[in-house]
């Protein structure tokens, strides 16, 4: 009992400091060019030398090469990393550190998914501080701010393009933290729809359930302000409809909508927090590679009803507004229907429902991770145990 409310005093304090930090969230610029919108926004600032981030994928899919013509021709130069992996590295860090320790880097431009923006914000923390990144986990421990970033995302589902955090693993603990300060906010997020239009349906899927995560998280939890509600609610809206439309239809107008509620949901729980679906799937992501997105899928419906009684109101009242107006079921069938909603979409969209990989002797270490990530800091709507947690594992196994 004493931890606990040790935990809500500290959520409280923080909360109340949040208003006098300076949210300085990026400048949005929707385009179906984003090229041209780059090099006009660089030569706006004068920007001559910049470090690309990117991976190996996108530069064999060739989506950066329309970039790097337009960056040759006005002649600004560029280093370019795209060693960037999934679930990046401390070692990704420290390897596009490297290639810019000779070179007057002005600004950073990350072009991929989540892992690569949270790659390239690391190696502003790393250009700005020499204190060892892990050392450097939890919030508000920069301080100075990072160069300029510029993130282009190719997911729609991260919202990594507008938040102060940045996600890495560490593969020798197989420790995955997050190191989130306000220095970390990305400068501009260029939203471009035509460089999801051939994303793989896994991916498009495993993305768009991250960003319903993100905003499910956020609205359950106690600290709020009107920005976070107003913003995840849009976003719940936006993937409840979308989401199914974009992956059955491949549709670019359902895949630009699914592009602005990932910023939505980033930028609410930014402020709001997420909670035990990301301080697990953070961890299935260290101990088994289990990408994000679909870790918190297939999490996420488990730790819904762990919660129980204290969220079922909030979850019938989205499942009467954004699934069937029509309802009359009770608030706890409501609820229920709910998440047997979101499985459902999991089901339609071929996201696993277990993974028969997890092993039982990790159940431990995997929940120690999670409570440390989340304990004392995300204002949860209800506290779960070190059992809860286990218990969860074993659903998420399948057994």
């Amino acid at each position: 009992m004493f931890k606990t409310l040790s935990y809500r005093i500290i959520q409280k304090v923080l909360y109340g400091f949040s208003f006098v930090i300076p949210w300085k969230f990026p400048e949005v610029i929707q385009t179906h060019e984003s090229p041209k919108v780059l090099i006009q926004l660089l030569l706006e600032h004068k920007i001559k030398s910049i470090l690309l981030v990117t991976d190996q994928s996108l530069r064999q899919l060739k989506m950066i090469d329309p970039f790097l013509n337009l960056l040759e021709e006005h002649h600004i130069n560029v280093v370019i990393y795209d060693g960037v992996v999934p679930n990046p590295t401390l070692e990704n860090v420290e390897e596009g550190y490297a290639l810019i320790k000779q070179f007057p880097i002005e600004w950073i431009v990350a072009i991929g998914g989540g892992s690569v923006i949270d790659c390239a914000k690391a190696i502003g923390v790393k250009m700005v501080r020499k204190t060892p990144l892990k050392k450097l986990k939890g919030i508000l421990k920069v301080i100075k701010r990072i160069p300029p970033c510029v993130c282009i995302p190719t997911t729609a589902g991260t919202g990594s393009e507008t938040t102060v955090a940045s996600v890495l693993s560490d593969p020798v603990t197989k420790e995955k933290f997050a190191i989130s300060d306000p220095a970390l906010f990305p400068h501009t997020a260029i939203l471009d729809p035509t460089l999801i239009a051939s994303l793989p349906l896994p991916i498009l899927a495993s993305t768009g359930m991250d960003a319903l995560t993100h905003a499910i998280e956020s609205l359950l939890n106690q600290n709020h302000t009107k920005q976070t509600i107003s913003d995840a609610q849009q976003a719940l809206e936006i993937i409840f409809k979308h989401l199914p439309l974009a992956y059955t239809t491949q549709n670019i107008d359902h895949k630009e909508k699914m592009l602005w509620a990932s910023f939505l949901a980033g930028r609410s729980f930014t402020r709001a927090y997420v909670g035990y679906v990301h301080g697990l799937a953070h961890q299935l992501g260290a101990f088994y590679h289990i990408p994000h997105g679909v870790a918190n899928a297939v999490v996420l419906p488990h730790v819904l009803r762990t919660y129980g009684p204290i969220i079922e109101p909030k979850l019938n009242e989205w499942y009467k507004h954004y699934i069937n107006p029509t309802s009359m079921l009770s608030v706890s069938d409501g609820a229920q229907a709910l998440i047997e909603h979101i499985e459902a979409m999991n089901a339609s969209m071929n996201i696993p429902k277990h993974f028969k990989q997890l092993k039982d002797e990790d159940f431990d270490a995997i929940a120690v991770s999670a409570l440390k990530e989340v304990h004392p800091t995300y204002p949860v709507p209800r506290f779960l145990t070190h059992l809860d947690l286990v218990s969860i594992l074993h659903k998420v196994k399948g057994y």
